[in-house]
């Protein structure tokens, strides 16, 4: 058995490619009113619309990270733009050579996985106040003394992310998750309102 998380939900990418259709297909319609000088500027939008459609697009059926497990194997990769997720889109849809991931930790030699956060800042623009946000950090715990933390973990699907806890549960692993994240996650709590609240008592791990 074999879980991935990391994918987004399908219905989001064809939102975003209903919205792209209802923005190109006006300018397209013009081409039947508009003088024949016009037809460079459409066949350039046209050229626009196949660039995004082709490239872009499927990159969004992914997050910024991926990581699946299986009995044996937890492997985990991060995307640095969105044309790696394009390649990895059209890789797994004509079934090309098995994905390359930057990790792969043995199950049998995790100790134990730590579930804990951090609260970052970041600018929107150098115009506007600073924002803060969280996130989720799983610290894996070998049984070598050595420790691998990964950041971006959470996926978007729900159930696919707890099966694939719950597969590593069954192989062995434990948890520990002291502000119990999971649990929140689990329940649908606002996670920047559970975190925000959990930090105002906590000092970080």
């Amino acid at each position: 058995m074999k879980v991935t998380v990391g994918r987004k939900n399908q219905n989001f990418v064809w939102k975003y490619l209903v919205v792209l259709l209802l923005f190109f297909l006006p300018i397209f319609l013009l081409i039947f009113v508009l003088p024949d000088i016009v037809y460079f500027y459409i066949g350039i939008l046209f050229v626009v619309f196949l660039i995004i459609l082709i490239l872009v697009i499927p990159g969004l059926s992914y997050m910024d990270f991926m990581w699946e497990v299986d009995e044996n194997e937890f492997r985990y990769m991060s995307f640095s733009h969105i044309f790696d997720k394009t390649k990895l889109y059209y890789q797994q849809l004509f079934h090309k050579k098995d994905t390359h991931y930057d990790m792969s930790l043995k199950m049998k030699q995790i100790d134990f996985i730590q579930v804990t956060y951090y609260r970052y800042s970041f600018y929107p623009s150098k115009y506007l106040f600073y924002g803060s946000g969280y996130k989720i950090v799983f610290k894996f715990n070998m049984l070598d003394g050595s420790q691998y933390v990964f950041d971006n973990v959470i996926g978007q699907d729900r159930e696919c992310f707890f099966k694939a806890i719950g597969l590593m549960r069954k192989c062995g692993i434990h948890f520990v998750d002291q502000h119990k994240i999971l649990q929140a996650y689990q329940n649908k709590e606002n996670m920047h309102e559970y975190l925000s609240y959990i930090d105002k008592g906590n000092l970080h791990d």
